[in-house]
């Protein structure tokens, strides 16, 4: 027997509602790893080719296509406001680093590269962040959403 008022969490609520949205994110998350995977493989066979070649950029982009795979999968299995609110950051902070690093702020960006002279680096470029730029609606919807957190509900006696 409980006591009256107890509160007790809704698996029922808890789970409606946000489910759409959060594979929304799984699978965009999941296409922009594919495309990092896909990039790593055409810019390394790029610096490769490039005899005297001492620039080696291609570990970015392997390392990225793993943020965003771990990022699908916690879309996936995870309905949590915390994986929504870091993924939401993470974004903000790889879009920022191409614009500084990429587009090239701080220095020729990835646009000037010799190597990358062949790869059409304007459509990878656009593509991919276009899908990031969604990602970040999505997280950023569900990060405001009430979802998140397991509903509370009074328990009856």
């Amino acid at each position: 027997m409980s006591s009256p008022g107890r509160v007790m969490v809704s698996q029922e609520r808890a789970g409606r509602g946000g489910g759409t949205a959060r594979y929304l994110g799984a699978v965009v998350s999941g296409v922009v790893a594919c495309l990092y995977v896909v990039l790593f493989v055409i810019v390394r066979d790029a610096e490769q080719a490039v005899v005297g070649g001492t620039d080696d950029t291609f570990p970015a982009y392997a390392a990225l296509a793993v943020l965003y795979l771990v990022g699908a999968v916690l879309l996936t299995v995870l309905e949590r406001r915390w994986v929504w609110v870091t993924g939401a950051i993470v974004q903000v902070v790889v879009l920022g680093l191409f614009v500084f690093l990429g587009v090239g702020l701080r220095e020729p960006g990835v646009f000037e590269y010799e190597a990358l002279s062949d790869v059409p680096v304007a459509v990878w470029a656009a593509a991919i962040t276009g899908l990031q730029l969604v990602l970040l609606g999505v997280l950023t919807y569900l990060a405001g959403s009430r979802r998140g957190a397991p509903a509370l509900e009074r328990r009856p006696d």
